[in-house]
């Protein structure tokens, strides 16, 4: 196997990130490098981190989210994959899990910007969790924090832009009465219908 030419975690990492970088076709060949990366060395920071990400890109979000949970199991002491392991399962609608794993990871360390917690992709995952369920207000709360510790994060604004405008109330009132009028409508077609048949 191409991999056991890797006997270090740090060479066969190495070997990983440039297969991703320079061979974008290559990611499946690359999930099997970071596996052996994790047996090398189960506790290794990066290696569960890497082969969460490649699974997610390659939309193998279930294989993702095992790999974290596994690597929590043998090394709760590691946090690195956290963030993977929230996108994962938020990719297979296991909201709950999904802001349980976030919000673990945001709460070691929530007051300074450089600790593992307060990052701000941390917290856009967390507002993407909240928008997926469709509760809006939370996830725009969550794109403002990832604003006060970066205000300069484009995806936030952007974001938080189009949440303000979808839950402006004067849009919500206007979506009602299309919907009312639209019920109407059908009303009125349904019910002509009805006579017409009876005739």
């Amino acid at each position: 196997m191409e991999t056991r030419s890797c006997t270090t975690t740090s060479g066969c990492l190495i070997c990983c990130r440039l297969r991703v970088k320079c061979r974008k076709k290559q990611y499946y060949k690359s999930v099997l490098m970071f596996e052996w990366c994790t047996i090398l060395d189960p506790y290794h920071p990066y290696a569960t981190n890497n082969l969460a990400y490649v699974c997610i890109l390659l939309k193998k979000n279930k294989e993702a989210s095992e790999a974290c949970s596994g690597a929590y199991a043998v090394n709760s002491n590691c946090h690195n994959h956290f963030r993977n392991w929230a996108i994962a399962l938020l990719n297979q609608k296991m909201y709950g899990e999904a802001v349980e794993v976030i919000r673990y990871l945001i709460d070691l360390e929530p007051s300074t910007s450089s600790s593992f917690g307060a990052t701000v992709e941390n917290w856009v995952v967390w507002a993407e969790i909240m928008k997926s369920k469709g509760e809006f207000e939370t996830a725009k709360k969550m794109y403002e924090r990832a604003l006060e510790l970066n205000e300069e994060d484009a995806y936030s604004r952007n974001e938080l832009a189009k949440l303000n405008a979808i839950t402006d109330p004067k849009i919500e009132e206007e979506v009602e009465r299309v919907i009312t009028k639209l019920a109407e409508q059908r009303n009125k077609l349904s019910s002509g219908k009805r006579r017409s048949d009876v005739t």
